[in-house]
């Protein structure tokens, strides 16, 4: 409870830092991986009598697919279809939520593209063209692919950490690690 109390902070102090230098992956790794996946997952094993090595392998398997996972919503929090995701892709733009996404756009960003975000992101009437001006952004900065590339090594070390692991439940947390993370945008 106190890590993710923790984490809930971190997330609200962010907003009044510069969007690249908020450590979005500790955020996350408190607030969401914790809360949502390891204790959890720590929860299940205790009840069920796991012993401290398996106890060891599901917290190192729930930090980093916490983590994609929340890498995952931010990405469709901006790029996904509203008709599934069930969230407007404006509102984190809007809000001017310190993302991961956000923070490498800010940081691969030149002075004028950076004037733009500031502009633009946390622009509380930021309409869907002020939206694919940051959006188009994300993407010529790379940050998009380099989000990506984060939720693949994550969700690799975290199905590696399922390897000591009974075979029933590593398949159990491979489906449930491609379900949080192959979310369609």
């Amino acid at each position: 409870m106190h890590t993710t109390v923790a984490g809930e902070l971190l997330d609200i102090v962010s907003q009044t830092q510069g969007a690249q230098s908020v450590d979005t992956e500790r955020v996350a790794r408190l607030k969401t991986a914790t809360y949502t996946c390891t204790v959890p997952l720590l929860s299940g094993a205790v009840l069920a009598g796991a012993g401290a090595a398996e106890r060891r392998a599901l917290e190192a398997f729930g930090d980093p697919v916490g983590i994609a996972f929340q890498l995952v919503d931010d990405l469709l929090g901006v790029f996904g279809d509203p008709g599934v995701t069930g969230k407007s892709v404006l509102s984190d733009l809007r809000e001017g939520k310190r993302t991961h996404l956000l923070a490498i756009t800010y940081r691969r960003a030149d002075g004028r593209d950076r004037e733009l975000l500031d502009r633009l992101v946390g622009d509380p009437d930021l309409d869907e063209t002020g939206a694919e001006q940051v959006r188009g952004l994300m993407v010529r900065h790379g940050a998009v692919d380099a989000v990506r590339d984060r939720v693949d090594e994550l969700v690799r070390r975290a199905l590696d950490a399922t390897d000591a692991l009974p075979p029933a439940l590593r398949d159990e947390l491979t489906s449930l690690t491609h379900r949080l993370t192959e979310r369609a945008a």
